[in-house]
């Protein structure tokens, strides 16, 4: 899924820029979620309160509580994963300090059709790009007693699990693998993707590889059946978490 940000203080324009955007989506396979907000304060705390991970944001830089150059500084700072930044201006002369916020893509208002025709097949190519470097994550695992790099598509990726004296397995589609000593946080991490979640302390489940819940249980497509704790309240505090994760995914 492809989450947008649009953030401009003119409501009508943040309207019309929403049904530009749908349009130029509705010609790919991608399902999307657009997020709109009025000004910069809204959009640095929602993400900052929430943890919201954006792919594509487009910023306009004449807001009057704080730029979009000053936001688009401190959406820099704290978004882990990298984003495609796209300002939307009213004065060509903007671009300069734009680009030193690693601005994508300028859009003037003026000429918002054109350069809306121009823009989105290359954003939509640059995500595109990039969702497959990130496909494949990198550890390091250990063979014959020394640790080697495994390159691992994240598809084929199951769970990964911290057995006794802190040992970290990782269970693919392509066998297990024991990995360096790391918090499951660490690993969660440099997966970097919203499909993996730690359930009951031990266990780093990508929720895409779950095919059902059973008798306080999950049930992955390998048929490998993951505990969800002894307590009820521990096993519907993981059950509601995988129920919200398919919610978001229609």
């Amino acid at each position: 899924m492809i989450r947008i940000s649009i953030c401009d203080d003119d409501i009508e324009f943040l309207e019309i820029l929403e049904k530009k955007i749908i349009v130029h989506l509705s010609g790919c396979n991608y399902k999307y979620r657009i997020d709109k907000f009025f000004s910069g304060k809204d959009l640095i705390e929602e993400i900052e309160k929430n943890g919201l991970k954006y792919d594509i944001i487009f910023l306009d830089i004449g807001m009057p509580d704080v730029s979009g150059i000053e936001v688009a500084r401190r959406l820099n700072s704290i978004l882990k994963s990298k984003f495609i930044l796209i300002f939307t201006t009213c004065l060509e002369n903007e671009w300069s300090e734009g680009y030193r916020c690693e601005a994508f893509r300028f859009i003037l208002k003026k000429r918002l059709d054109l350069d809306m025709e121009e823009a989105m097949p290359s954003i939509l190519s640059k995500y595109s790009a990039g969702l497959q470097k990130e496909n494949f994550v990198v550890f390091k695992y250990k063979y014959e007693g020394e640790y080697l790099s495994l390159n691992m598509e994240i598809q084929n990726i199951l769970y990964l699990f911290k057995g006794k004296n802190r040992r970290i397995l990782l269970e693919t589609t392509k066998g297990r693998y024991e990995l360096l000593v790391k918090p499951l946080s660490y690993y969660q991490e440099i997966i970097n993707d919203d499909c993996f979640s730690i359930f009951v302390r031990n266990y780093l489940i990508n929720m895409n590889k779950i095919q059902d819940y059973r008798k306080g249980s999950f049930i992955l497509v390998n048929n490998t059946k993951i505990p969800l704790g002894a307590s009820k309240k521990s096993q519907q505090i993981s059950k509601n978490r995988y129920l919200q994760f398919l919610s978001e995914r229609i």
